[in-house]
């Protein structure tokens, strides 16, 4: 089953919609995320499922759940994650947001890393490195560090130029804003990226990709 079709599972049926012939045709996703409506728990599920399922599968139910328990019982994700919230100079369960937990969830694992808006290209590639993903992968940034012009760059400039050298390797850099000023970035497959955006979408959040425009 292709990611699309199993996002439309986690989301419930899709409303059909009459043809000419008379035939029924599922509405395309793209057009559920045209109409604002509140986020429910199952749009959340659906999106912490999707990232888990690309990225760590086993994973899927945990994140999950913390999601969720972030959601519907901020107290007890509060008590349980202080430290970590802590660091966010969080300091209520008033404060707690899905959004973060999946991020913070996301970190815990390994999929995901915060840098600062200064960031310079070796934090970001030492970073990286880090990532399961990479480790994965076996992917190796020597001919990206071996650029004596790159090596300078910093902050959105050091960005896009990993993100260039990410895509020729099937992949997308990735930012889940949190209106801050740093960057909780993450790989994802360059096919799937459109589909976890909509997903974002549909909860009122925003990933950023860095192109190569």
């Amino acid at each position: 089953m292709g990611l699309m079709n199993w996002i439309r599972q986690k989301l419930g049926t899709v409303a059909p919609q009459s043809t000419s012939a008379g035939a029924l045709v599922a509405t395309p996703l793209t057009q559920l995320a045209e109409a604002p409506m509140p986020a429910r728990p199952g749009d959340w599920k659906a999106l912490s499922d999707a990232l888990a399922q690309i990225l760590m599968p086993e994973q899927m139910d945990r994140l999950g759940a913390e999601v969720q328990l972030a959601l519907i019982q901020s107290d007890q994700y509060f008590s349980r994650f202080a430290n970590d919230l802590t660091q966010r100079g969080i300091d209520s369960p008033q404060e707690v947001s899905a959004w973060l937990a999946l991020v913070d969830g996301l970190q815990r694992r390994e999929q995901n890393v915060e840098l600062d808006w200064r960031l310079d290209l070796d934090e970001l590639i030492s970073s990286l490195s880090q990532l399961r993903t990479v480790k994965e992968l076996g992917l190796v940034f020597d001919d990206l560090m071996a650029d004596d012009a790159a090596s300078e760059m910093a902050g959105e400039d050091a960005l896009g130029k990993a993100a260039i050298w990410l895509r020729s390797k099937g992949l997308a850099l990735v930012c889940m804003d949190i209106d801050s000023d740093s960057y909780p970035l993450m790989l994802l497959p360059l096919e799937r990226v459109d589909a976890i955006k909509v997903l974002a979408e549909r909860v009122g959040q925003k990933l950023m990709q860095f192109d190569v425009a």
